[in-house]
Formats: structure tokens, sequence, C-alpha cells
């Protein structure tokens, strides 16, 4: 009979899920230029439980999801955009709301260039038919932009239609 305070197994499959998110964080850090020691003094956490988050062979040391929010102001909505994706949802950020005209057009025109960059991207990757773990990474980066944007541009446009309701 066990008791509550068992220590937990991991099957196989959670040591990849815990690898693809850790290697998630790593990513975003080497796009966004930082180290593991410059993320932890932003995010206010200790450089050494920093690189326990993002070091691939440690299972039990996974990012732990109160510090999301930190993570996503100090650093970018990428992991928080990659959790939502892992579970079949798409986050966006809200345009600001009465936006004038001007902000109306530059994101539509934001939402067609993220769209291209992310066609572009998927043909690069399938053009030869082999798709690379990097050609891959890059597609979905890319693809994720231009929902983002297009959401972004429906949400504007939803505003816009509850005004003119009221």
């Amino acid at each position: 009979m066990g008791t509550a305070f068992q220590k937990m197994d991991f099957l196989t499959e959670d040591l990849g899920d815990s690898k693809e998110v850790k290697r998630t964080l790593d990513d975003i850090l080497y796009h966004r230029k930082l180290k593991a020691n410059q993320a932890a003094k932003l995010m206010k956490v200790a450089a050494e439980r920093f690189y326990k988050y993002c070091n691939q062979n440690s299972a039990n040391n996974n990012f732990p999801l109160f510090l999301l929010p930190v993570f996503t102001k100090t650093i970018g909505p990428e992991l928080l955009m990659y959790t939502a994706h892992e579970c079949g949802y798409a986050i966006f950020k809200k345009p600001l709301p009465d936006t004038g005209l001007k902000d109306k057009i530059r994101e539509g025109l934001r939402a067609s260039r993220e769209t291209t960059e992310a066609l572009a991207a998927y043909w690069d990757a399938i053009e030869d038919g082999k798709v690379t773990y990097a050609e891959a990474r890059r597609s979905k980066k890319e693809i994720l932009e231009a929902v983002e944007a297009l959401l972004g541009i429906l949400a504007i446009q939803e505003e816009e239609y509850q005004r003119g309701k009221s």
C-alpha cells in the first residue's frame, strides 16, 4: 500500500515531454540572446535553480507553473504560447482598446507579413521532402506568430462590431 509521500516514477513519455519543454525554454532564451543567469536575474529567481529548469538531463526540475506569468512579463510570451499550443489552444496578445485607424492598418499589415513569413518557412521545410528538426521548429514558430497576428485583427474587428452595435 502506497503513501502520499511516495517518490513519483517518471514514464518514458513524461521524460520526452519534460525534455521538449526544457528545449523550448532553451530555444526562447537563445533567440532572445539571454543566458540562463540573465533570465534568472530578470525573473528574480536563483540562477542555479533556473539552470535546473533548462537542464534537459534532469526530469525532476521542471519549470514551475507559478513562474509562467513572471516569465511572460519579463522575458516574453513564447513559453505561454508553447504551453497553450501543447494543450490545443492559441493565445494572442489583445490589441490596445480604441486604437486609431493607423494602428488598425498597421496590425493588418503585420498579420499579412507574419502570414507570408509562415508560408515561406513552411515551404522551406517541405520543399525537399525531408523536414529537419530546425525547419520544423522555425516553421511552427512562424505559423504560431501568424495565427496570433490574425487573431489580433479578428479581435479588432470584433471590437469595432460591438462598438457599432451599441
